[in-house]
């Protein structure tokens, strides 16, 4: 059984997908297979609902479930193994390289790694070849009047590391609500939103329309990168690639502001 988005997605790039049994909801559309039971969120996850399964092993994200219900499988002989938190480059090829021994794809989890390698020296030559480091930032919306940005220990401050912006989020720690003051002070010239948000907010036309972010070069100029929540945060196996992906959009926005 795999609980999270993350180690679903790397249970199947080792090829082990047709070994589950169960997943949780976050892991939805990342396997298909009809024999796959959806057990719910995973951090709500039962220990009932795993042993209905009869599974012999359950992968779990950090902050999966209730630590009585890991407890209480490995009491009963579940093999229980809890992944690294993904806030870094580094968290992601551990946790391929400790679910790669788990299910017995060793091989395939050292080709995937030098694969995640090789595109991580990729993006750090490119970044060493920028000029400058884009300002940039993450907001979470939930709505107009609820918006988190991402500063510093996020995966989002990670991801931007990554593609060779600077965080203006930096000075605050976790997600945290929007203060137009501080946004103000610390304008950026790239937006990342998760499209669930930015649909929220009414797309272009509500950003250009909000009191704060339309004072922003990134809205002034278009600059705003809109994708999936998982593309743009999850540290899962295919995080360089995405990453590479984003630093491209980076910088062709970041060109069209100058």
């Amino acid at each position: 059984m795999s609980l999270g988005a993350a180690v679903t997605e790397t249970v199947s790039a080792l090829g082990a997908a047709d070994r589950l049994v169960g997943i949780d909801a976050t892991s939805r559309g990342i396997v298909d297979r009809e024999n796959v039971k959806l057990l719910g969120f995973y951090k709500r996850i039962t220990a009932e609902g795993v042993l209905s399964l009869n599974a012999d092993l359950v992968l779990a994200t950090h902050d999966a479930g209730f630590p009585a219900t890991f407890e209480q499988l490995k009491q009963v002989g579940v093999r229980v193994i809890r992944l690294p938190r993904l806030n870094s480059a580094a968290a992601a090829i551990s946790q391929v390289e400790i679910v790669a021994k788990a299910v017995g794809r060793v091989e395939q989890g050292q080709r995937l790694v030098e694969e995640i390698r090789a595109t991580l020296a990729r993006l750090a030559a490119d970044r060493k070849a920028s000029s400058a480091a884009p300002k940039m930032l993450f907001i979470y919306a939930r709505g107009a009047g609820a918006l988190l940005v991402g500063g510093r220990d996020t995966t989002a401050d990670a991801m931007i590391s990554l593609i060779g912006g600077a965080n203006v989020a930096a000075g605050v720690q976790g997600f945290k609500p929007l203060s137009p003051e501080y946004l103000l002070a610390n304008p950026p010239q790239v937006l990342l939103m998760a499209t669930h948000g930015y649909e929220a907010l009414g797309k272009m036309s509500g950003l250009k329309a909000h009191p704060v972010l339309s004072k922003t070069p990134a809205v002034r100029n278009d600059a705003v990168i809109v994708r999936d929540a998982v593309q743009l945060l999850s540290f899962g196996p295919k995080f360089a690639d995405r990453a590479a992906t984003l630093a491209a959009l980076v910088k062709e926005h970041t060109k069209r502001g100058q």
